[in-house]
């Protein structure tokens, strides 16, 4: 199961997957374009205690998108709670194997706890100017919705950046009384060019156990999760 998912050092990804490389001696200069364009993607978790019964599946997960990331690809995670914003790293970095493994010992340490409220993390994210930013949360009800959706609004006026949605439930009757939050997730989605997932946690623990891909997936970067 994956989430809806250059050499280290260096500030900002190219806009293009164009690079060059130059011989010496003489200065030739050979250019070769990757056979994919660069992704640049922003995971933006809930952090709080709302996700503290699923958290060790929700950072499985996120763990298993950032993995599967190539090295030409750009990142970062960040947390939210108590209206904090807690990232792996101030801008996004390439996807290099050490960076992918940091990021991993970084998001075990991170404790789940604390009120949900994602704004200051959507902000910071969107700071980033990322291509895609993926919105993760798990049944709890912003009291702040509207706030949500004007920093969403604010943040990505132009709709350049796509915003996919993913939430994160124990089990169907958990989805159930989470119907108002699972509206707001599909209209933050539709409205940025994204796509709504939902993660039931019961199905993905028995896929994993069975040794099967869960039939429902949250947002890959490759498009092959299944909405809902």
């Amino acid at each position: 199961m994956a989430i809806s998912v250059m050499s280290a050092g260096v500030r900002n990804p190219p806009s293009e997957a164009d690079y060059v490389l130059k011989t010496q001696p003489p200065q030739e200069v050979v250019r070769f374009v990757c056979p994919a364009p660069v992704r640049t993607i922003v995971f933006v978790c809930d952090g709080s205690a709302s996700i503290h019964g699923t958290a060790a599946t929700v950072k499985d997960e996120l763990n298993r998108a950032v993995l599967a990331l190539r090295p030409i690809d750009w990142f970062d995670v960040i947390f939210y709670r108590d209206g904090n914003a807690d990232a792996f790293k101030t801008d996004m970095v390439a996807a290099a194997p050490v960076t992918k493994r940091h990021c991993a010992v970084w998001m075990d340490g991170v404790r789940m706890e604390g009120k949900s409220d994602p704004v200051a993390a959507l902000d910071t994210a969107m700071k980033l100017k990322p291509n895609r930013i993926y919105f993760i949360t798990g049944p709890v009800g912003f009291p702040n919705a509207r706030e949500i959706k004007t920093a969403i609004n604010r943040g990505n006026k132009d709709r350049k950046i796509k915003i996919s949605t993913i939430l994160f439930v124990a089990n169907a009757a958990e989805r159930a009384k989470n119907e108002s939050l699972e509206l707001l997730l599909k209209d933050v989605a539709a409205n940025n060019g994204g796509k709504f997932r939902l993660a039931d946690v019961a199905s993905i623990r028995d896929s994993v156990k069975s040794g099967h891909e869960p039939a429902t997936q949250p947002a890959s970067p490759s498009g092959s999760a299944s909405s809902r």
